[in-house]
């Protein structure tokens, strides 16, 4: 089995990061419709969305990404928030 270059995991990263995209403008729409065209800050938006992903078996992981990726970018020397 072939090991993927470093163009073909860039081809997929993009790939996922384009579905990310389209899936949050649906959310936003779904989240303006929702909220009767009132702005979420007017709505008190992070109220209602606090704590609405944790109920997802990928939400672990997502979070976990997130924490990979902020700590590969972290100066020598920062300490973790």
């Amino acid at each position: 089995m072939p090991t993927a270059t470093l163009e073909d995991r860039r081809v997929i990263v993009e790939r996922e990061l384009s579905v990310v995209e389209a899936e949050l403008v649906e959310v936003k729409r779904q989240l303006a419709a929702g909220l009767g065209g009132e702005s979420p800050a007017k709505a008190g938006w992070l109220r209602q969305v606090v704590g609405s992903m944790s109920d997802f078996p990928q939400f672990s992981e997502v979070i976990r990404w997130g924490r990979e990726f902020r700590q590969s970018y972290r100066a020598p020397g920062d300490e973790e928030l």
